[in-house]
């Protein structure tokens, strides 16, 4: 039988810290998966009254809504794709990689 690991003293820290970053992966993909989506509907002219295209609109709507202030974010970019939409798509696939860059004394 294999003995179960060891926490240690600082073990519960670890584990709600390993929790924690499982959490935000989790909801980071989510997020990324369903502005691709909405992209890929925009481009595919997918009709927002069908209820595949109400339901991604819909549910992808507050994560666009700091662009409407923004004048040029509005405008078609790709097909039917908007640069707002195009931007924070770009944003949420960098992401990953400014917060793997960190300073790291030699």
């Amino acid at each position: 039988m294999i003995a179960p690991p060891r926490l240690g003293r600082r073990g519960p820290e670890v584990l709600r810290s390993q929790l924690a970053l499982e959490v935000a992966l989790v909801t980071y993909s989510g997020v990324t998966a369903l502005l691709l989506t909405r992209v890929l509907f925009k481009i595919a002219a997918v009709s927002p009254l069908a209820w595949s295209g109400s339901t991604v609109y819909a549910l992808s709507d507050p994560l666009l809504f700091p662009f409407r202030f923004v004048a040029p974010a509005s405008r078609p970019v790709f097909a039917g794709a908007t640069l707002g939409e195009i931007t924070l798509l770009g944003f949420l696939a960098l992401l990953p990689l400014a917060l793997s860059i960190r300073h790291r004394p030699a």
